[in-house]
């Protein structure tokens, strides 16, 4: 392991990682009304009378605070080394949805128009039964996500990158007391006072709309896990706990999965979500250390990392939205087989993507070359 730096570029990947793979949990296991009927899914166990695969998939809520911190730290490396270019880092992020939205809407599409009602939640099962043309244009831009409703934090986290230079400067004018001050006030407004004076003036209209449920509910949020990224890059947090940590001996196997474990009993049965900016804290250094040591299993987690979006964008798709897929995801029956197969099929498919865009770029570029010439 290296000594001089412990959470590196390497690492984020890894434990990007993690968190696609608690997102894929959570979407395969989490909503029932979503499985395709007569489906026998099987865990092997259960917690509390909670089949575990559920549990987990609960828990799984928590990937989208890692994706956000991990956003918020890293851009803060990016920022502060004159690397950021916020058009280009945009525009590579619409690359990349198309890449994924274009053959998959196309899809619904061609062979998805006409689907029986094979859920409870019968939505999913006629996102494309009808087609409108600036409804297409609307999800292509992500400003909204009829066809994939897990695409949802692709435009706030746009929103959260057009405002990473402020966050950036304000927190870098400020000592961590108050930023972290910042944060429990913005915290405490949108999670307990908004909600508070809504349900006491008995507004009803404000609390079922759009607009309060993407705030208060999703976008604030996930903004303030960005934030706390770029906290916690600022202060070098991540470097100088796990050295502590590491002085006193708690780094290693056995407390990485201890301390992870912990975070799993805590967010389902105390606290829920409202620590999640310490849990992810202790995610980072946990599964950073326990992956450092070892070069295949890093590796693995590394390569998930790299195709995380790529999976995210497109996963539910065969799990939701197509009948014929959606059928065969849950065949297995038994839970860890759903998933394994569900990672491995989410991966190669993120993979033949990437794998079919290089060629066709690369063609691109030659040709362009061949004409220059």
């Amino acid at each position: 392991m290296n000594d001089s730096v412990f959470f590196t570029k390497t690492d984020t990947r890894r434990i990007k990682g993690i968190a696609i793979l608690l997102m894929l949990c959570r979407n395969l296991f989490a909503f029932t009304d979503r499985i395709v009927k007569g489906a026998d899914v099987v865990s092997l166990f259960a917690i509390h009378d909670l089949p575990f695969a559920q549990y987990m998939a609960f828990y799984g809520e928590v990937c989208i605070s890692i994706f956000s911190f991990l956003g918020g730290y890293g851009i803060y490396k990016i920022y502060t080394a004159g690397e950021f270019k916020l058009v280009s880092r945009i525009k590579n992020l619409y690359l990349r949805l198309w890449k994924v939205a274009i053959p998959f809407i196309l899809i619904g599409f061609l062979f998805c128009m006409n689907q029986p009602d094979y859920a409870k939640e019968t939505e999913i099962c006629h996102r494309f039964a009808e087609f409108d043309f600036m409804e297409l244009v609307g999800n292509l831009l992500a400003v909204n996500t009829t066809y994939n409703g897990e695409w949802w934090y692709f435009f706030p986290y746009i929103f959260y990158l057009c405002l990473s230079p402020f966050m950036i400067e304000y927190v870098k004018k400020n000592g961590i007391y108050k930023n972290l001050g910042t944060y429990f006030i913005v915290y405490a407004v949108f999670q307990f006072i908004v909600p508070g004076i809504a349900e006491y003036y008995e507004m009803e209209d404000f609390i079922s709309s759009m607009v309060y449920f993407e705030m208060v509910k999703l976008t604030v949020p996930t903004m303030l896990s960005f934030y706390m990224g770029i906290i916690c890059a600022n202060e070098d947090l991540i470097e100088r706990t796990s050295k502590i940590m590491k002085e006193n001996k708690l780094l290693n196997p056995l407390a990485d999965v201890l301390l992870i474990f912990a975070t799993v009993i805590l967010r389902r049965e105390s606290w829920g979500g409202y620590l999640d900016f310490f849990y992810v804290f202790l995610i980072a250094i946990c599964g950073a250390d326990l992956l450092k040591r070892s070069k295949v299993v890093g590796k693995v987690f590394e390569e998930l990392g790299d195709k995380s979006m790529e999976m995210w964008l497109l996963h539910s798709f065969y799990c939701y939205y197509f009948y014929g897929t959606a059928k065969l995801t849950y065949a297995p029956k038994y839970t860890i087989l759903i998933f394994v197969i569900f990672v491995i099929v989410s991966y190669l498919s993120a993979w033949i993507l990437d794998f079919v865009y290089g060629k066709l770029g690369a063609l691109i570029r030659s040709k362009k070359t061949a004409s220059a010439a």
